[in-house]
C-alpha cells in the first residue's frame, strides 16, 4: 500500500451522556479538526480523515433512533447529544468511518444495522494499516 497523506483518529471511549458530552463531544472535536485541515481532504484521494471506531464507541454508528427527549422538572429537554447524527455529518464530510466488526458483534447482539456509510473491519485488517497513515491518534 502506498504512504498516504491520511490522518487516523481512533476512538476508544464512548461518551454517552450529557454530561460526558458538556465535558469533550469527541465527535464535534473531530469535525472540527477535519474542517480545519483542509489541505488534507479530497480532492486528493490520499489525503483526508479516517476515524475508526473501537470497544463502546462502536455503537455510535449503530442504525438506532436518537436519544428520547427527557424530562426534567417540569421541562422537555430535548437537545441530548447523538453521536449517531455526528456520525452521519462526518460521513457527509467525506471522512471514513470504520467500525471494529468484533466489537461490533459484542456490543450489538440485537443485529442492529450499522450506519450508512459506515464499514466493519477486522482488528487486524486496521492494525495493518496503521503505518500507511501520516499521523495515528487516539481519542
Amino acid at each position: 500500500m502506498a504512504e498516504r497523506d491520511r490522518v487516523l483518529i481512533i476512538i476508544e471511549k464512548a461518551y454517552r451522556g450529557a454530561v460526558e458530552a458538556q465535558f469533550v463531544d469527541s465527535l464535534y472535536f473531530i469535525r472540527e479538526l477535519n474542517r480545519q485541515m483542509g489541505d488534507l481532504k479530497p480532492p486528493d484521494p490520499q489525503g483526508g480523515l479516517d476515524v475508526y471506531l473501537r470497544d463502546f464507541a462502536v455503537t455510535y454508528a449503530l442504525d438506532r433512533p436518537g436519544p428520547p427527549a427527557v424530562e426534567l422538572s417540569g421541562q422537555n429537554i430535548d437537545t441530548l447529544p447523538d453521536p449517531r447524527a455526528t456520525i452521519r455529518a462526518l460521513i457527509s464530510e467525506d471522512v471514513t468511518v470504520l467500525a471494529d466488526a468484533s466489537d461490533c458483534d459484542h456490543f450489538n447482539r440485537s443485529g442492529t444495522a450499522l450506519l450508512s456509510g459506515v464499514r466493519r473491519i477486522a482488528a487486524e485488517d486496521m492494525t495493518a494499516q496503521w503505518p500507511h497513515y501520516r499521523h495515528v491518534w487516539f481519542f
